[in-house]
Formats: structure tokens, sequence, C-alpha cells
């Protein structure tokens, strides 16, 4: 399977699973929510490892401390995202928070030295113009 549609695969399965975490909150703490959540996370990770394993993993190796901070932060995204959607519109929350991809575009710039070219510049421009409005409550 090509890049693309992986990455469709994924938005639509992000945006499934955004919703039915908005749906558990109704219903449990956002922690509660949280925890549960995250059991499939890791009994698939598991059995991926024992699945795809090819080789030993080199504890010394960047990689392991590049994935335990990714963890991390990754974990304390998911936990303030379930927080947010245990008060907020999902409607407005949602797609607030799908601006991420504008900080590791702006990372990747700084820390991977990676080129973004005018054309991506104006999108990044033009997402946060989008965010902006989307953000606007009128009631």
């Amino acid at each position: 399977m090509n890049w693309l549609a992986l990455s469709i695969i994924a938005t639509l399965f992000w945006g499934l699973w955004s919703i039915m975490i908005k749906m558990a909150l109704q219903y449990l703490d956002w922690h509660q929510v949280y925890l549960f959540s995250s059991i499939p996370g890791v009994i698939i990770a598991i059995t991926m490892y024992f699945t795809f394993k090819s080789s030993k993993i080199d504890i010394n190796s960047p990689a392991l401390y590049y994935s335990i901070i990714a963890g991390v932060l990754g974990a304390i995204g998911t936990i303030a995202f379930n927080m947010a959607l245990k008060s907020g519109k999902a409607s407005i929350i949602v797609p607030l928070t799908s601006l991420y991809p504008v900080i590791a575009m702006i990372t990747a710039r700084i820390l991977l030295r990676e080129r973004i070219t005018l054309i991506q510049g104006i999108g990044v421009l033009f997402a946060i113009i989008s965010m902006l409005l989307l953000s606007i409550t009128v009631e």
C-alpha cells in the first residue's frame, strides 16, 4: 500500500477514534477512557513486536530514547485531548488539535533541516486561518 492510501486510512481512523473518545467521555472520566483506550494499543504493539521481530533491540541506540520520548509526548497529548473533549465540543476541538502537523513542520525545519517550500508555507498559513475560523464560537 502506498503512502497516500495509508495516510487516508490514518485520517479516517483518527477521525473516528476522536468521536469514539467523545462518546466514551459521556459515561466515564477522562482518565478511565485513556486507560481503556490505551489497552488495545499495547496489545497490538506487543503482537506486532513478536510477529515482525527481525533483530535485537540495541539499548544504546538513540532510536530507543526517541521512541520513549515520542511515547511520553503522545500520551500527554492524548490526555490533554481527552480532557478537552470532556468539557468541549468535538466539532471544535478535533479540527483545532488537527493543527499539530504545523508544529511537526516547524520542528522538522529546525531539528531536521527539512526545507519548507513557499507553497507549503502558504498551506500552513491557510491551515492556521482555518483553525482560527473553526475555533470562533458564535452561538
